[in-house]
C-alpha cells in the first residue's frame, strides 16, 4: 500500500484541476447567454460584451499583487477566497435587475477569481513542480475542449 504522501501530489493535481474548472465556467458562461442577455437588458452586444471584459481585466489585474500576498498570508486562504468570490458573484448575477448590477458583479467575480492562479500554481510548486506539469496539461485540455 503507497503511504500518504506519495499520493498527495496526484489528490493536489486533481483538486487544483477541478478549482480551475470551477473558474472556468463562470468566466464562459456568459458568451453563450450573450444574444439573452442584449434581449433581457436592452443593450447592444457591445455592452453585453463588457460582461466578459469586465470579468476578464479584474482577473488579470489582480493577479499582479495575489501572488506576493499569498506569499505572506498563506495560499490556502486566497484559494478559499477566489472560490468563494467567483461562486458568490455568479449566483448574485442570477439575481441582477440592470446591466449595470450585472457589470459590477462581473468585475467583483473576476477580481476574486484572480487569487485563483497563483496561489494554486505556488501551492503545487511547493509539493513539486513535476504536479506542475500534469495541472497544466490537464487545463490545457479542458479549454481546448470547452
Amino acid at each position: 500500500m503507497a503511504n500518504r504522501e506519495s499520493m498527495f501530489p496526484y489528490k493536489l493535481i486533481l483538486l487544483g484541476l477541478l478549482g480551475w474548472i470551477a473558474i472556468g465556467f463562470p468566466r464562459m458562461l456568459v458568451s453563450p447567454l450573450l444574444p439573452l442577455i442584449e434581449a433581457e437588458f436592452n443593450v447592444s452586444h457591445a455592452q453585453a460584451a463588457l460582461l466578459m471584459s469586465g470579468y476578464l481585466l479584474p482577473y488579470a489585474l489582480v493577479q499582479l499583487p495575489a501572488g506576493s500576498l499569498s506569499d505572506r498570508l498563506g495560499n490556502k486562504y486566497f484559494m478559499l477566497l477566489a472560490m468563494f468570490g467567483t461562486s458568490l458573484g455568479s449566483l448574485l448575477m442570477s439575481f441582477t435587475s440592470s446591466f449595470n448590477q450585472a457589470l459590477v458583479l462581473r468585475l467583483f467575480s473576476g477580481a476574486l477569481s484572480g487569487f485563483w492562479f497563483p496561489s494554486n500554481t505556488n501551492i503545487i510548486i511547493q509539493r513539486t513542480a513535476r504536479a506542475l506539469g500534469c495541472l497544466e496539461i490537464g487545463v490545457k485540455w479542458f479549454l481546448f475542449l470547452s
